[in-house]
């Protein structure tokens, strides 16, 4: 039976990436048309690197939380997958309003913060869905060793 639920666990969590990924893109090809038709290139370039930075940290974390959900470690890897989750777009806001560049004058900001909301709903979702699936009364987690 712990088997099955492995296998089944285990096959959710890239599916819940992958879809995180999709909708990333998605997002990222319509507010880049947008941005274009507005902006021009620096702004399609500016939804880029926000949808790239928020897509990649959304999926790093739902990885971390998916992967030590139901162990011992399911509640530090939820709190390091927060960590993930805001390091790399802070890093990179951080970076692009101290250099002042083109990208920063573009918006990369607010795109900054489309995408993070975006990719903060869409991970919490996926990550509910990959924690219920992984749900089992006998596990670790939900006897508390």
């Amino acid at each position: 039976m712990e088997k099955s639920t492995d296998g089944r666990s285990g096959l959710r969590l890239p599916a819940a990436c992958i879809v995180l990924v999709l909708a990333i893109a998605l997002a990222g090809a319509l507010g880049g048309s947008i941005a274009h038709g507005q902006q021009g290139l620096l702004g399609s370039a500016a939804v880029a690197v926000a949808a790239l930075t928020c897509g990649l940290s959304g999926v790093a974390a739902l990885a971390l939380a998916g992967l030590l959900s139901g162990t011992r470690w399911g509640v530090h890897g939820i709190l390091a997958a927060g960590f993930v989750r805001f390091f790399l777009p802070l890093a990179v806001v951080t970076a692009s309003a101290a250099v002042q560049g083109p990208l920063s004058r573009a918006g990369l900001f607010g795109y900054m913060v489309i995408f993070f909301l975006i990719a903060l709903v869409l991970e919490t979702l996926l990550l509910v869905g990959v924690l219920r699936s992984d749900s089992n009364p006998g596990s670790v987690a939900w006897r508390g060793r």
